[in-house]
């Protein structure tokens, strides 16, 4: 049986497959504090996304997605309110796609699919993330 880290790290592994993305972010949300916490990555930060540090009252693109409660769409990561300058500097990813994983109505965090090279999403991308997205919220937790 997986342990939550390793469900965590083969959702991240899976959708950036499935998306053919440069990488695949997960984070998880804690409510109280209205906190973002990185969790597991695919990609080049695969082993050091975990341990980056979000600075309280800083813009994520996990708290604009659950906010908004849908899909967000950042074409160009230094041009757009769901993201601090400060994070996006920190990453190669120039467009992101934003997933909110919620489960029974719980905010668990965000899928974040990213590209290293200015990338507009097509229908299909996003069709295909939404419903990864939606299985968080079908049956066992976590796993596609």
């Amino acid at each position: 049986m997986l342990d939550f880290h390793e469900m965590l790290q083969t959702l991240a592994d899976r959708l950036g497959e499935l998306l053919e993305a440069d990488g695949c972010y997960i984070t998880l949300w804690d409510e109280a504090w209205q906190q973002t916490f990185p969790a597991a990555a695919y990609g080049s930060f695969r082993e050091t996304y975990p341990t980056l540090c979000i600075e309280p009252g800083e813009v994520t693109t996990t708290e604009s997605v659950l906010r908004a409660g849908h899909l967000l769409v950042a074409e160009d990561t230094f041009n757009t309110p769901y993201i601090s300058p400060r994070i996006a500097a920190n990453f190669p990813a120039r467009s992101m796609l934003g997933l909110p994983l919620i489960s029974a109505g719980e905010k668990l965090g965000a899928a974040l699919i990213a590209f290293n090279q200015p990338h507009q999403f097509t229908p299909d991308e996003i069709a295909r993330g939404e419903q990864a997205a939606a299985q968080v919220d079908a049956a066992d937790v976590l796993l596609l």
